[in-house]
């Protein structure tokens, strides 16, 4: 379940139609009808804009491109955690990738499901507001600006 799938199932809850445009899936009474192979992403992880995640049932793949979350040393931008086995997210096996065949199929699955999924993070501009010199004394007077 993912934060997408609160108002389908506060819809289901209380009996009443959902907009026709709302994503996700209601889990009203414990059910689960999101299918098999649906992924949920996660923008901007650990408040690091092109950071993202992507899960399905089994796997969740990390990626940080600004460096990792834990501080740990890492050869690639890429984490991946066997959420059946795992499920505290405990033990990277992105290492063991050419040793598992169920993690390689799982990795090469998200990695390829995850730009589908959500576009790359682009900062917008910086636009810098003009102040009148009356607007900046006032800021002044209640402590903002100063060095």
């Amino acid at each position: 379940m993912g934060l997408i799938d609160v108002l389908p199932t506060l819809c289901a809850y209380l009996g009443v139609t959902c907009p026709e445009d709302v994503q996700g899936w209601s889990f009203v009474n414990g059910e689960d009808n999101a299918p098999e192979r649906r992924f949920l992403v996660t923008e901007g992880v650990m408040m690091k804009p092109r950071h993202r995640a992507i899960r399905n049932r089994s796997f969740k793949l990390l990626h940080e491109p600004d460096g990792r979350r834990s501080g740990q040393p890492h050869r690639d931008d890429y984490s991946l955690y066997d959420l059946e086995q795992d499920p505290g997210e405990r033990f990277n096996v992105f290492d063991e990738l050419y040793e598992n065949d169920r993690s390689k199929r799982a990795f090469e699955s998200l990695r390829r499901a995850l730009p589908q999924a959500v576009s790359d993070y682009t900062a917008p501009p910086i636009e810098r507001a003009v102040l009148d010199p009356a607007e900046r004394r006032h800021l002044e007077a209640l402590g903002y600006g100063r060095e």
